[in-house]
């Protein structure tokens, strides 16, 4: 863990194991740890480090506090991150995964799921996000900006009108112009400080937006991956709620074009009928000003897939309905696959069979362990995995052609697991 002296400074985390004081120069984000001179160049050098991409304490201490405090290892258990639970979207070592982590089975690698995490739609979506809402305001505030200038000409435009207008007047009219041009002032006053009042939002809401962007370019080009994937969800959080608050605002026509007008009495029917000079109108137009927002972005980025997509958005469409039949026991549907022959495998693991559908028929294939997923090898073997090993069954003959007891056969692919199988059998 890094040591910070009381001046903000880092100091040598591999020295200060040592109980040497020595300030830090450099950190590395694969390591997570702040080096000295010194130190650095044994990392430089190392063959487990030397590639790793060092970045300065200057530029590491850029990174927003927040970010900062993410690690990638697990505070509890002092061990490195392995997996990535998607179930409790937390990250997990491999005690949190035999103490919490159990049950799950959407758990993904950290390596994976950081892979190109700055190219990733997410945080490519969070930089769009975050640039089309500066892109909104700086519109925003330009179209309201001309609209009090023009508003300051229309204003003079009406004074000038009433003016000409009081000239064809005597004296009995002097009471009615000062009425009326207190009601334009008034009625320009009212709409001046509603427009000054938006201008002065959308001035702060750019100024948050402006330090969003900035930090997540530090995170770019300063934070780990690690740690701009932990980020990304609360920026995007924060970037889209101001985005939907701008919305809002539009949508509510609150910055729609103002605009200020003179009606003015016939000259001919004063003397019997005049009570003003006329009367103050304001007219609203819709704004120019195109907002970009985040369904024209997804209609951009058709194709991408948001590395954080939920189950409740998915569509889905019926193809098949297969019926299982009542067992001894409730049914627990683990797993299901098409085989290569088209066939339906499920798992059951509370009655410890397959079930295979086969042409409109179906087949249990009883087992002597409770399975829990499997992964089709080949048209005739699956790898099944149970509570504590992988079994390799064969389906033509229902045998079990291999076992792997735990430890590292777990994190074998399906190309290893292949290979695994056909030389040791």
């Amino acid at each position: 863990m890094a040591t910070t002296s009381t001046s903000g400074q880092r100091f040598c985390d591999i020295c200060n194991n040592r109980h040497i004081t020595t300030y830090a120069i450099c950190w590395c984000p694969e390591c997570d740890e702040n080096y000295c001179e010194k130190c650095k160049s044994h990392h430089d050098v190392a063959k487990a480090t030397k590639k790793h991409e060092m970045i300065s304490i200057e530029n590491a201490l850029k990174i927003p506090k927040g970010v900062q405090d993410i690690k990638i290892s697990c505070t509890e258990h002092d061990e490195r991150f392995v997996y990535f639970c998607r179930e409790h979207e937390q990250p997990c070592c491999i005690k949190c995964l035999n103490d919490r982590h159990t049950g799950c089975r959407n758990l993904i690698s950290v390596e994976t799921v950081i892979h190109d995490v700055k190219h990733s739609p997410s945080f490519v979506d969070l930089e769009s996000t975050l640039s089309d809402l500066q892109s909104n305001i700086s519109s925003i505030i330009k179209d309201r900006t001309a609209n009090l200038q023009e508003l300051a000409k229309q204003k003079i435009n009406c004074a000038e009108n009433i003016r000409i207008f009081r000239a064809s007047l005597n004296s009995y009219l002097d009471t009615l112009e000062n009425d009326l041009t207190t009601k334009l002032q008034v009625t320009y006053k009212s709409k001046e400080l509603e427009i000054q009042n938006s201008l002065a939002d959308l001035e702060l809401r750019k100024a948050r937006v402006c330090e969003m962007q900035e930090h997540v370019n530090l995170l770019r080009h300063n934070a780990s991956d690690f740690q701009i994937f932990m980020s990304i969800p609360e920026y995007t959080k924060y970037a889209h709620s101001y985005e939907t608050e701008l919305q809002g605002l539009c949508e509510n026509e609150l910055f729609n074009w103002t605009n200020i007008t003179l009606n003015t009495t016939n000259i001919h029917s004063i003397k019997e009928h005049l009570t003003s000079f006329g009367t103050i109108s304001v007219k609203r137009k819709v704004s120019n000003t195109l907002m970009k927002s985040q369904k024209i972005r997804q209609a951009q980025l058709t194709g991408a897939i948001s590395a954080r997509r939920k189950f409740d958005t998915m569509q889905f469409e019926e193809k098949y309905r297969l019926h299982i039949p009542d067992a001894e026991n409730q049914h627990e549907i683990l797993d299901c696959s098409i085989l290569q022959n088209n066939d339906f495998l499920f798992s059951d693991w509370g009655n410890k069979c397959l079930y295979k559908f086969c042409s409109g028929k179906i087949c249990r294939i009883d087992l002597s362990f409770a399975p829990i997923q499997f992964v089709i090898i080949d048209k005739e073997s699956i790898a099944v995995t149970t509570e504590n090993n992988i079994h390799i069954l064969d389906l033509e003959s229902l045998k079990i052609l291999k076992t792997f007891l735990p430890g590292n056969d777990f994190n074998l692919n399906l190309d290893q697991l292949y290979s695994k199988t056909t030389t040791t059998l």
